[in-house]
């Protein structure tokens, strides 16, 4: 027996087998995987852009669209360069309208979405839940404040999210879209009644003489107005749903009368004393809602 033979017979080196193997099979791993990503161009390089295409579209090789592919990322990149030159040029001035195409780009990322056979709405249901307590007990005067940024409320922070669940929901989902449609559509005069409300609040902003506090009005309306609407046609298809909603309704009355009772008795004007330095509030706003008002007929 030689003498290599002895030494790959020892208990030594059999232990050193059993740690190398799986470091070997694991380093093979991950070649295989940088073989297969790093290239940009050959087969491994096509192989990863059909199965990053989802599933209803295909990929259609053709010199425009190839051409489009090669010189469209450079110009993305010269894009994105302007429009952060002029954003941070103008900030915190002009925010909403650097932010308003980055929202196009999202409703159109939502748009082309495929369709699938369920729609999320079990995160609509909960977010929804959350927006109705929140909407009825938290003060619509109180805020986080954080500079050169708009208020940033709890309806804002549920609402948004509920509201893009809810359009992803009818880009994916044609029955979700049947549902809903059946639901808005089933008294005519209350929905060509909706739909005029909304073009007005279009062309109000339009000929407004404050045209981006205007548009910031018309985009919470369509998140605490539009959007419940249509959330509350689809969940109150179900009856289990009203009584849940009526209960819920009457636990948060109860809170807010319990709350305001206290602030009675302890003589609490608005919250403000009491409110976080994080929070903001403005004494007009305040004063228009808190304070009494007395008339006769």
């Amino acid at each position: 027996m030689t003498l290599l033979s002895r030494i790959s017979s020892t208990p030594a080196a059999a232990a050193l087998r059993n740690i190398s193997a799986p470091l070997a099979e694991r380093g093979k791993r991950i070649l295989d995987l940088g073989l297969e990503v790093l290239p940009i161009v050959g087969k491994a390089a096509t192989r990863r852009r059909k199965r990053i295409v989802l599933a209803p579209y295909a990929r259609v090789h053709t010199l425009p669209k190839s051409l489009m592919s090669l010189f469209g990322i450079p110009l993305l990149i010269f894009i994105c360069l302007i429009y952060g030159f002029f954003f941070a040029l103008t900030a915190p001035y002009l925010i909403v309208q650097f932010v308003a195409p980055l929202l196009i780009l999202v409703a159109l990322i939502i748009w082309c979405l495929p369709d699938q056979r369920t729609a999320p709405t079990l995160p609509i249901e909960y977010l929804f839940a959350v927006f109705f307590i929140f909407h009825g007990l938290w003060p619509e005067y109180l805020a986080i404040s954080l500079p050169h940024l708009p208020w940033i409320t709890f309806e804002r922070l549920v609402g948004l999210p509920m509201t893009g669940l809810l359009l992803v929901c009818l880009s994916v989902s044609a029955e979700f879209r049947k549902r809903i449609s059946e639901s808005v559509t089933s008294i005519k005069p209350m929905w060509y009644f909706f739909c005029g409300f909304i073009v007005v609040q279009l062309i109000t902003t339009v000929l407004s003489r404050a045209p981006n506090s205007s548009a910031n009005q018309v985009f919470n309306q369509q998140i605490y107005w539009t959007s419940v609407f249509i959330i509350s046609c689809f969940l109150f298809r179900k009856i289990e749903f009203i009584e849940r909603y009526w209960s819920l309704l009457i636990a948060t009355g109860a809170i807010l009368v319990a709350v305001t009772f206290w602030e009675s008795q302890a003589a609490i004007s608005c919250g403000q004393p009491t409110s976080p330095l994080f929070f903001a509030s403005t004494t007009l706003r305040c004063s228009t809602r808190c304070s009494p008002r007395f008339g006769c007929t």
